[in-house]
């Protein structure tokens, strides 16, 4: 790969994976890992491998901590990667291969999936075309690989955003720019779902809160004021209709949540932000 591009990953209570997406990685390129201060042992797991550089941060979100390690890049591609993510480097190189050859390209993805009773699950069936490639307007944030002079004419991940929509946001942002988004076939990587970060009743009213408040933000910034009231109220209901039922059947954790959400949506129609002054999480 001469070099060619830079691994990034972000960690937050990751160490039951992380150890398992860095085994992977061709160790004559850069790797980062940006971790949002892990509290279990994800920092002494990476520690173990020489080659990969750490940059420990406070919890600053995905978004923000992705941009440190896409600033430190020098290389002419950047591969953003969950940590519970497994990619090969031969899926790698197929990657690089297509975004090379096409430079309208600014930003590729792989053909994941996951096993489910050892069977192995795409993610999506993907229409191909006789290249392998598949264009599209959405690409994962769990694995990103960028054109790093389209990203530059872009921009970075958008800071107001904690956490959810913001790579649904950048997507957005490149197709405006006219560049093309794509999933590449040839090159599959592993996904397990939802075990990035240990889960906690704690993380699950953070997730909740955040992801009301993003879905907010992204509908306002990309559609209008009157397209985020819609959404409002469409899942204020949602939300307190699913407080009822799980009031009924006595499901204690899913009244929480649903509570959380709403305290998201109705927090960013007040002006409540995503971040505190101090530069940390709310509901942190």
């Amino acid at each position: 790969m001469a070099q060619d591009i830079t691994f990034l990953i972000v960690t937050y209570n990751s160490a039951k994976v992380v150890e398992g997406c860095l085994k992977l990685l061709p160790k004559d390129q850069r790797i980062i890992v940006l971790d949002n201060g892990s509290s279990d042992s994800t920092v002494e797991v990476v520690s173990r491998y020489s080659h990969v550089e750490i940059v420990r941060n406070s919890n600053i979100g995905y978004g923000k901590a992705a941009n440190v390690g896409l600033s430190m890049a020098t290389t002419p591609y950047a591969m953003l990667l969950n940590p519970d993510v497994r990619i090969d480097a031969q899926s790698v190189q197929v990657m690089l291969a297509n975004i090379r050859k096409h430079p309208d390209i600014g930003m590729i993805g792989a053909n994941t999936f996951h096993y489910e009773n050892g069977q192995k699950i795409f993610q999506k069936q993907h229409a191909y075309n006789e290249q392998g490639l598949c264009y599209t307007g959405w690409i994962v944030g769990a694995l990103m690989m960028f054109n790093m002079d389209a990203l530059k004419k872009v921009g970075l991940f958008d800071e107001n955003i904690f956490l959810f929509f913001e790579e649904t946001d950048l997507c957005d942002r490149f197709q405006t720019a006219g560049y093309k988004l794509a999933i590449c076939k040839q090159a599959e990587a592993e996904h397990e779902w939802g075990t990035s970060t240990t889960s906690s009743m704690r993380v699950l009213k953070i997730r909740a809160w955040h992801s009301a408040w993003s879905r907010s933000y992204y509908y306002r910034k990309h559609f209008g004021m009157t397209e985020a009231w819609k959404k409002f109220i469409s899942k204020t209901l949602k939300n307190f209709l699913n407080i009822i039922k799980n009031l009924i059947l006595m499901r204690k954790a899913k009244v929480i949540v649903s509570l959380y959400e709403i305290m998201g949506l109705f927090s960013f129609f007040l002006g409540i932000k995503a971040y505190k002054q101090d530069g940390t999480a709310r509901i942190a």
